[in-house]
């Protein structure tokens, strides 16, 4: 027997698998990593979809953040006073 260790026979195949994938583009690595995200912002669009589904379904509206500070601006004045005015930075000397 040689000094050389002994892989599996899956653990092999697959290393010879990425050594010929490697061999066969210059980015098969990167093309790989750019396909695992391509299949992790798919089940962020599903979700994404799935919970406007959920939404409409409750007849429940989504609006920008804008829009909702907007909204609630009347409200925190009413419960809160107006917002403090900030002094410039030489003001308070």
């Amino acid at each position: 027997m040689s000094g050389h260790s002994t892989h599996s026979a899956s653990g092999a195949s697959t290393r010879d698998h990425r050594t010929s994938a490697d061999r066969a583009h210059p980015f098969g690595r990167e093309l790989a990593q750019l396909d695992e995200i391509a299949e992790e912002m798919l089940g962020a669009a599903a979700a994404r979809d799935a919970d406007a589904a959920v939404m409409a379904a409750k007849n429940l509206a989504t609006c920008a953040a804008a829009d909702y500070i907007a909204e609630l601006a009347p409200l925190f004045a009413r419960c809160f006073g107006p917002p403090e005015v900030a002094v410039d930075a030489g003001g308070w000397i």
